[in-house]
């Protein structure tokens, strides 16, 4: 029998390609916007042990960029410019207010 990985996310359109966030909202609270770095290679995965202790005190946001998790694997520019404005792009697209505590 084969074994297919299904995503528990939603995923954004940006260009012509898809990255997957993990969202788990409670809009009474303050959002927490998980960023992975370079060694995260599943970052939904990799902060579910801390998001899950959090979330009945914050609206949590995971977002896997480009190459990472269920996210598409596209040529991207890796500096710090680029990734910004990619995790600025998802969160407009989401609708997420600009007042978020990145983690």
């Amino acid at each position: 029998m084969k074994s297919v990985l299904r995503h528990n996310g939603e995923f954004v359109e940006i260009g012509k390609n898809r990255i997957h966030v993990y969202r788990q909202e409670n809009s009474t609270y303050p959002t927490l916007v998980f960023m992975a770095g370079s060694a995260t290679i599943a970052p939904v995965y990799d902060f579910k042990v801390l998001y899950s202790k959090l979330k009945d005190y914050f609206n949590i946001i995971v977002i896997e960029k480009f190459g990472y998790g269920y996210s598409d694997i596209v040529e991207y520019p890796c500096n710090i410019d680029s990734l910004v404005d990619m995790q600025k792009q998802v969160l407009d697209i989401l609708g997420v207010k600009r007042q978020y505590i990145l983690g």
